[in-house]
């Protein structure tokens, strides 16, 4: 009897940092292994004990705000999100580019900044 290979782990999701640049009043959402940077929408479950009537209406109201404020934004280059303040969620909008920091790959780095890597 052939052995049966193991199921594949599923990738992780995403993960996205934010970060503000006060000259410029923007914020961008970025790739990163923090999580303080996700999508303005609230997910929608199935009732349960912990996700009552009550709160599934809030979902959906709470959502259909969110869709209108994202539709009226005249800039299609941002997105609603939410960003981790203070233990809160304050809602932004967002750029949703490439960021380079100090955690990036030193090469990535020194070519946008287009200096020579030290040796």
């Amino acid at each position: 009897m052939p052995q049966r290979k193991p199921p594949k782990p599923k990738p992780a999701p995403k993960t996205y940092d934010y970060m503000l640049v006060p000259k410029t009043g923007k914020a961008f959402c970025f790739a990163s292994k923090n999580d303080n940077c996700v999508v303005a929408m609230l997910q929608d479950a199935g009732r349960s004990d912990f996700h009552d009537a009550e709160l599934q209406n809030a979902t959906a109201e709470i959502n259909r705000i969110l869709d209108s404020v994202a539709r009226n934004d005249t800039d299609s280059s941002r997105h609603l999100a939410f960003v981790t303040f203070q233990g809160r969620l304050m809602l932004v909008r967002a750029h949703h580019d490439q960021v380079l920091t100090n955690a990036n790959d030193d090469r990535e780095v020194t070519g946008a900044l287009k200096v020579k890597a030290r040796r």
